[in-house]
């Protein structure tokens, strides 16, 4: 293929892939097993590039950087690259000196490793009705059909295994993407595709009406070869024990940081919420409170100087506000509560609103209120510890 600019690569893919789409998905499928991560329109610039031969594709750098050097006058492989729009040079592992190292498919391999997949051994299915393999539910039990060959079990048990990934997943055709998965599996383990009616398969793509149900079934199913479990599948399969048990850990980890994260964010939330609800009835008992003392706030307010307050008076009155000051501002650093706010609220409505009066008397009228409240434990309920804290404060 001659060098193509950004959207002549993707021209020709879409172009292509509407023709897997409606005459012939098996050659695409073939494709995206090996490379199933890539988008849809990587795989057809693959599938018209180099439909056989491809397996295993770096830059010319990093076939360098691992000691490998291309053969002589091979052609790169195109690729789009969607977030800069722009065109990637690759070279498959064919194109180089370096040795292919495949393994031979093998079905009976395949059927173990699967079979290690689902974590236990299944039980011997007697009396089939021509039924080679099913799941219990209520058992949480796998049945096989044990005279059966290898071929027809691993087709069974993966049919239903990947029927039970897509049971809740929505905008697909269940169906057609569970044939397209266990298609894509019989072909990379070596499994004869004899139980696959792939014309059935094609013509039920060709009939979904909706274009986004089809594309998104297509890319469920090769979405589905790279998530557990048939990750694990080719785990197994390849003798990759060590990195799928260190993978687990690390998938682990990352899930208990996420549940850690979310279960932060949520009790922020709720703190947020009851923080919201705290000041409202903070404000609510502070007008409750301020009602109740109007009396002593008019014969204060009304009657009386700075002048006519004693001197040690004053200095009380002034210890106090400057102790509920750093009461408030240690609250506000602590737990919140209802009570905190109504310090805060109290606090402010005393010595600014009442102020413009006369500042002494609001000052009185707040030590009033707080030697009140401590004495009736008005706020501080069974806490002896944050009554004592605020008496010492007075």
């Amino acid at each position: 293929m001659a060098m193509l600019s950004y959207d002549e690569a993707i021209h020709i893919a879409n172009v292509q892939y509407t023709l897997v789409k409606s005459q012939n998905i098996v050659p695409f499928l073939d494709m995206a097993l090996r490379f199933p991560e890539y988008a849809k329109e990587n795989i057809c610039l693959l599938m018209v590039q180099d439909p056989e031969e491809v397996t295993e594709f770096r830059t010319q750098r990093e076939w360098l950087e691992c000691g490998t050097h291309l053969l002589p006058d091979v052609r790169p492989i195109t690729l789009a690259l969607f977030k800069s729009q722009s065109i990637l040079y690759v070279f498959d592992v064919s194109q180089t000196d370096q040795q292919r190292s495949l393994l031979p498919p093998n079905a009976e391999k395949a059927y173990h490793a699967l079979i290690q997949t689902l974590g236990q051994e299944p039980v011997e299915l007697e009396e089939s009705k021509n039924r080679v393999a099913y799941y219990d539910l209520t058992e949480k039990q796998w049945y096989v059909n044990l005279k059966s060959n290898h071929n027809a079990r691993f087709r069974s048990i993966a049919a239903i295994l990947v029927s039970k990934l897509l049971e809740k997943e929505t905008g697909i055709d269940a169906i057609v993407t569970t044939d397209m998965v266990v298609y894509m599996l019989c072909k990379k383990y070596g499994i004869s595709p004899e139980g696959i009616n792939l014309k059935a398969m094609q013509d039920s793509l060709r009939r979904i009406t909706d274009t986004a149900i089809a594309d998104n079934s297509i890319r469920m199913a090769m979405h589905c070869m790279t998530i557990h479990p048939l990750r694990d599948l080719d785990a197994y399969y390849q003798g990759q024990i060590k990195q799928l048990e260190m993978e687990r850990k690390q998938q682990a980890e990352q899930e208990a940081l996420q549940a850690e994260q979310q279960k932060q964010a949520e009790e922020k939330r709720i703190q947020e919420i009851a923080e919201k609800r705290a000041a409202v009835l903070a404000e609510e008992m502070v007008k409750e409170k301020l009602q109740a003392y109007s009396p002593f706030l008019k014969r204060n307010l009304s009657g009386s100087t700075g002048n006519e307050v004693a001197h040690h008076e004053e200095a009380q009155t002034a210890k106090t506000a400057l102790a509920a000051n750093r009461f408030v501002r240690t609250w506000l650093d602590s737990d919140f509560s209802v009570f905190r706010f109504y310090i805060a609220i109290l606090a402010r409505q005393c010595l600014s609103v009442f102020c413009c009066f006369d500042k002494t008397a609001s000052r009185q009228f707040a030590l009033h209120i707080f030697r009140q409240d401590i004495k009736n434990d008005v706020g501080f309920g069974t806490d002896s510890c944050h009554r004592s804290r605020f008496v010492q404060m007075l």
